[in-house]
């Protein structure tokens, strides 16, 4: 004697079966309104732009004034503080440039880490900061630029591989 079938078995082989030709009557419109859509391009954007960061860095000229630039950077560290420190350590934007402003952050100086406690903000340099000819500008432009963050930063403390300077 034969076993009676499952309905449930072939309304789902039933649907299963209107979907494929459906699919295969539809596929190429399918395609064509996705590619018009846009949301490759949408989802590429948002990819490249969620890699960037928006920071304020602080330059100072040779009359010793002091401006800050906005810029966009690519994100490096967990936080817009950190971003900053290293888009401040690649030295001046094109703009700030045009502007007639400079670092006064020895070239090639690298950020080795930063944390902040209380209102101390302790950047840790590479040896490269030990060619900086006025720290205490350095120090006040670091300052101006971790405020644009954080603005309770009272003072900026340099650590060079891990060791404090004076200033």
């Amino acid at each position: 004697m034969k076993k009676p079938r499952d309905p449930f078995i072939l309304a789902l082989a039933a649907v299963a079966l209107a979907s494929l030709l459906l699919l295969a009557a539809f596929y190429p419109r399918m395609v064509d309104a996705f590619k018009d859509s846009g949301v490759m391009e949408l989802l590429a954007s948002h990819s490249e732009s969620s890699q960037m960061r928006d920071v304020a860095i602080c330059f100072i000229d040779k009359d010793s004034n002091w401006a800050i630039f906005d810029t966009s950077t690519r994100k490096r560290g967990s936080s817009s503080l950190h971003d900053s420190f290293e888009a401040l350590l690649e030295g001046p934007t094109e703009q700030a440039i045009n502007a007639g402003y400079g670092t006064a952050i020895a070239k090639g100086t690298q950020l080795i880490g930063l944390s902040v406690s209380r209102e101390t903000l302790y950047a840790s340099l590479s040896k490269d900061y030990l060619k900086t000819e006025d720290r205490a500008s350095a120090e006040l432009q670091m300052l101006k630029t971790a405020r644009q963050i954080k603005t309770s930063i009272e003072k900026v403390i340099v650590l060079v591989q891990g060791t404090p300077l004076g200033t």
